[in-house]
């Protein structure tokens, strides 16, 4: 889980003594703020051998009209080719992914975003600021497994 929203937070004891009182008072404003990593949950084994990672070849890419985030990938995962929406607009122009080899969550439940339907996900690191894109090495199949 990611928090992105900036953090307030006040705590106030007060514990009478008999010689004297103790009173502790924090606040802390955080207004440019970095992302704070928290972690998630814990799940099953079975529950991530579920997910089926996967390696594909991006052959087109185009901003998709009328988004400022999403560009739209054709992507051939060997027995397919598929049509991802990717959330990178902001950060990298559509040439920064034809002909490259990324991992992709393949078996995604198909979601309708701006009008078109994506029909898995791209993986990409998150440093809080900007997604960074994680290409898979030429040698790795089109269509693989990845594990």
């Amino acid at each position: 889980m990611l928090l992105q929203t900036p953090l307030e937070m006040t705590i106030t004891q007060n514990r009478p003594f008999p010689n004297y009182s103790f009173h502790f008072k924090l606040k802390l404003k955080i207004k440019n703020y970095l992302p704070i990593l928290l972690p998630m949950d814990t799940i099953p084994f079975e529950t991530f051998a579920a997910v089926d990672l996967r390696v594909g070849l991006v052959t087109h890419a185009e901003p998709v009209p009328d988004s400022k985030k999403l560009i739209k990938l054709t992507v051939d995962f060997s027995s397919e080719q598929r049509t991802i929406l990717a959330g990178m607009a902001q950060y990298y122009d559509p040439e920064d992914f034809i002909n490259k080899k990324f991992g992709f969550v393949f078996n995604l439940a198909p979601k309708s975003m701006a009008g078109i339907e994506s029909q898995g996900m791209m993986l990409a690191a998150d440093n809080g600021d900007s997604p960074i894109l994680w290409p898979i090495p030429d040698d790795a199949q089109v269509g693989s497994k990845i594990r």
